[in-house]
């Protein structure tokens, strides 16, 4: 009966919401499973910038991500500069939220789209050479879960992302982040 009882009032509070908010999301970090610069699959972070906007249940942002790898030696060295930017668009599958809307989790279902391009740099014996890919475009798949408390939100993610740039094709990452909610 208390469970009853507890569901009721969860299922009450989380209808008829009326959420708005800009994310300012500054603190972000990626993790990849794909090949490094030393020919080895590896997890690789990445550094990553974003804002969404939020009303109601659809949520739609923008994030720009990038990673420098260095390798080699004194005589021979490779460096890899990516950089991937990624508009991305959802809606919430679940909701919970207290009455007053200041603190609340969703689970969303995202759909990203963008385009990524790579430089390497080759330097042998001091001499550099640099090669810049063609921006090739990338799709891609999420799950995430976003906490709300008053101006405080957290975001974990789950990605399948898919390019003709990345090694290998499809790439699973995880996201974390920490930024601000404004809501309006």
């Amino acid at each position: 009966m208390k469970i009853n009882i507890a569901l009721s009032i969860l299922f009450l509070t989380s209808v008829g919401f009326a959420q708005r908010h800009v994310d300012l999301i500054p603190l972000q970090l990626q993790f990849r499973y794909e090949e490094t610069a030393n020919q080895a699959k590896e997890t690789v972070q990445y550094q990553t910038l974003g804002f969404a906007i939020q009303i109601e249940k659809y949520r739609l942002g923008f994030e720009s991500s990038q990673n420098e790898e260095r390798t080699g030696n004194a005589s021979f060295s490779v460096e890899n500069d990516r950089r991937e930017d990624l508009l991305f668009g959802g809606a919430s599958i679940f909701r919970m939220a207290t009455e007053d809307q200041q603190r609340s989790v969703d689970l969303m279902v995202n759909g990203l789209m963008g385009s990524t391009q790579s430089k390497v740099t080759t330097q042998l014996l001091g001499t550099p050479s640099t090669a810049t890919s063609d921006k090739a475009m990338v799709y891609g798949v999420s799950l995430s879960l976003i906490g709300r408390l008053k101006y405080l939100m957290v975001e974990s993610e789950f990605r399948i992302l898919n390019s003709k740039n990345f090694n290998p094709q499809t790439v699973p990452a995880i996201h974390f982040k920490l930024g601000a909610g404004i809501p309006f």
